[in-house]
């Protein structure tokens, strides 16, 4: 009694259904790549954010006549992948360095972790 129902369904409703299955895994595909691109640039930035930090505090350290310089130097020589995958100009670069020496160079001291008992 539903075979001839089935036979007459079957053939347009596989190909819609494989369509459908087709656009599904398409969107989920595209999805995870996103996903996974803008979880790669945030490990990127990171590694740059720390590299950017120690080289800073190095040169600064060091007494370095121009510590931004310096930073830009130590950043393209180690990090030159990280760089180009992320698409930092050297321009930016510069000025991000000069930015980050200027603020570690108006820090405040830390503050004493106990307090000092006078008399």
């Amino acid at each position: 009694m539903l075979d001839p129902i089935v036979g007459l369904i079957g053939p347009i409703l596989l190909p819609t259904l494989v369509t459908i299955l087709t656009a599904l895994f398409g969107v989920i595909a595209a999805g995870a790549k996103q996903y996974l691109g803008q979880k790669t640039t945030d490990l990127l930035r990171k590694a740059l954010d720390e590299a950017m930090n120690r080289s800073v505090e190095q040169a600064l350290a060091t007494g370095s006549n121009d510590p931004a310089r310096d930073v830009v130097d130590y950043i393209r020589d180690t990090m030159s992948g990280t760089l180009k995958k992320l698409g930092a100009s050297p321009d930016d670069l510069l000025k991000r360095a000069r930015a980050e020496v200027v603020s570690k160079n108006r820090a405040p001291a830390p503050l004493p972790t106990q307090p000092v008992l006078r008399d």
